[in-house]
């Protein structure tokens, strides 16, 4: 047994720690059982126990904030306790800073630190010394530990294991090895829907009225959806820093998909929707002046009436010279984009199969960017072969690649859904008409790059189709 004889604590009762990192066997010593012992010790030396202080499922070694450690060095502090009574020495502290902060409370307070099953007497010098190297010890087992921990879990990665934490990922079993077929089947179409323009906020709500709940069995959230949309696990794909590995789980949808899926999904023009009038249907960067090419906002005139006008803000060098009214421009915009898509050569288009071998070649150069951003990390950060600027400028012009190339795969997206309404005008008005905001800007986005204003010319009508010019992607 191990004593720190300090203060009588016969003057103040002692405290019980007990902690638990984990237990999922029940062969680990529990903290009931630690606390059993720890009661049985305090008997026979006569010490009344004030309280039982105890973590669960929390680790002495990461450094993460352990609730009744601390409540313990505060009761230490206050004298509201004589002293603490552990299992052994490493359920208190297995990290240098908490065993030197414990230590140094014990020593000013004068408290008196006792183990069950670490045989040191600490009332002299040598047993502080024979305490130092147990918590040594200690601390050298929680780094093997952890080491031990992360070999296996990048072996386990390189064997195209999953990384099984928590609940099941919705869309698999427990133990990854099979699809659940409804919930896969609600992924793939949310997929498809994802990649025809459709909002994540508008399949959520769908989600969420038909009862669909998340493996945790909570409604579904847009955020939700989208990491779960993003995440290569649907691909079949284990990815362990930085490094892709073939997963052995069933796949939902192949990695062409997934790549097109998270440059679409990070794109942050999509990250803006969600709620508002229609008047704001163009912003966003689908209008852009015809001056300047500065995206054009939405900004009501003094009658209130709704507008779109180029102004200079922070961030945006508008020349503050184009302004046109909204309601008016919206129906032309629609007309004319649902004509366009309505004809028999868009919707040719379409229907073409031409964009797969783009969509490869554009992931292809996704990965060979990926792999130049961490080769060139490694470089400056491991290898220090190149100066902070020169890391700066490469970097720079990779992202930027990175950036534009997630553009155009984006771009590729060539809906199923509105393929299929593509060269029917009659549907897709009916389909506007039954459509919210976001799925309506993404309806144009299957068509339009940009939509371009020129100034007003003095003598026509307010607004005049004529200042209108559509740059198409299709």
């Amino acid at each position: 047994m191990l004593y720190l004889v300090g203060m009588d604590v016969n003057t103040a009762p002692i405290g019980v720690y007990v902690r638990l990192s984990e237990d999922k066997d029940g062969t680990s010593t529990s903290t009931s059982r630690q606390a059993d012992d720890c009661r049985s010790l305090a008997q026979a030396k006569g010490w009344p126990v004030a309280r039982v202080y105890e973590d669960h499922d929390l680790s002495a070694y990461s450094g993460v904030r352990r609730p009744a450690f601390e409540e313990l060095c505060d009761d230490l502090e206050a004298g509201r306790i004589g002293g603490v009574i552990a299992w052994k020495l490493d359920r208190l502290a297995r990290n240098r800073k908490d065993w030197a902060r414990l230590a140094e409370l014990v020593e000013r307070t004068g408290a008196t630190l006792a183990a069950v099953h670490d045989p040191v007497d600490t009332s002299n010098d040598v047993g502080w010394l024979v305490l130092d190297l147990i918590a040594g010890m200690a601390r050298v087992e929680s780094s093997n530990t952890s080491t031990r921990v992360k070999r296996a879990i990048a072996e386990a990665a390189q064997q195209g294991k999953p990384h099984k934490s928590g609940r099941r990922p919705f869309g698999y079993t427990d133990g990854w090895d099979a699809l659940v077929d409804d919930e896969a089947e609600a992924l793939r179409q949310a997929v498809d829907d994802v990649l025809a323009g459709r909002s994540l906020s508008a399949i959520v709500r769908e989600w969420n009225a038909r009862g669909v709940t998340t493996s945790y069995g909570n409604p579904w959230r847009a955020n939700t959806l989208r990491r779960t949309l993003m995440s290569p696990h649907l691909a079949a794909v284990r990815v362990y820093e930085g490094q892709r590995y073939p997963g052995q789980w069933p796949a939902l949808i192949d990695e062409a998909t997934h790549e097109r899926l998270k440059a679409l999904l990070s794109d942050p023009k999509r990250r803006k929707g969600g709620g508002g009038p229609a008047r704001k249907l163009l912003t966003g960067g689908i209008l852009r002046c015809g001056l300047c090419d500065a995206p054009m906002m939405s900004r009501p005139r003094e009658d209130g009436r709704a507008r779109y006008v180029c102004r200079p803000e922070e961030g945006v060098d508008g020349c503050g010279r184009v302004g046109v009214v909204a309601d008016p421009l919206e129906e032309h915009v629609r007309d004319v984009a649902l004509a366009a898509l309505a004809s028999p050569e868009v919707a040719e288009a379409l229907a073409a199969d031409e964009e797969g071998d783009v969509a490869a070649e554009l992931t292809g150069r996704l990965r060979d960017l990926e792999d130049a951003l961490e080769e060139l990390s490694g470089d400056y950060y491991a290898d220090r072969l190149l100066s902070r600027a020169e890391y700066q400028a490469a970097r720079r012009r990779i992202v930027d690649d990175l950036e534009g190339t997630r553009r155009r795969l984006s771009r590729t997206s060539r809906p199923a859904s509105v393929a299929a309404l593509a060269g029917d005008e009659a549907a897709l008005r009916a389909a506007w008409d039954a459509m919210g905001r976001d799925d309506r800007r993404a309806l144009l986005e299957v068509a339009l790059e940009a939509v371009r204003i020129a100034p007003a010319r003095p003598g026509l009508p307010r607004f005049d189709p004529g200042r209108v010019t559509f740059v198409w992607r299709v």
